[in-house]
């Protein structure tokens, strides 16, 4: 019964058409690049009790993360935070950050994703919202 409604509500909504399916949003796509000359390691999770996933980052790349959707043309995610070392020096200070990610239905990060960079100040290293 719940799948029959389901169904119905994405009709309803404009998504019993496959074409309209195929351009819905399937997934959070967020992804880092950096700004630094080097490679910047990070954790990230999607939400406040998910586990921390390691990450890095080369200069000149870029890395994605993704939440996917229950269903296509859904728009909600769990919020993602990154965590990382912003001293550039021996020292160790990590630092959480909370970021969006974009509704997207491809995964080239230019194209659909919501784009940060790290920078380095001085001895600070900070992450940066690109658009």
């Amino acid at each position: 019964m719940k799948l029959l409604n389901f169904a119905l509500l994405l009709s309803l909504l404009g998504f019993g058409n496959g074409k309209v399916l195929a351009q819905a949003p399937k997934f959070a796509l967020a992804c880092i690049g950096t700004e630094t000359g080097r490679t910047i390691n990070y954790f990230y999770r999607w939400g406040d009790k998910g586990d921390w996933n390691q990450g890095s980052v080369a200069p000149g790349k870029w890395k994605k993360m993704i939440w996917e959707y229950d269903y296509p043309g859904e728009n909600r995610s769990p919020q993602l935070t990154i965590r990382y070392d912003d001293d550039a020096t021996s020292r160790t200070n990590f630092v959480r950050t909370k970021i969006s990610p974009y509704a997207a239905r491809g995964s080239n990060c230019e194209d659909h994703g919501k784009t940060y960079n790290f920078y380095q100040r001085g001895d600070e290293i900070y992450i940066k919202e690109e658009d």
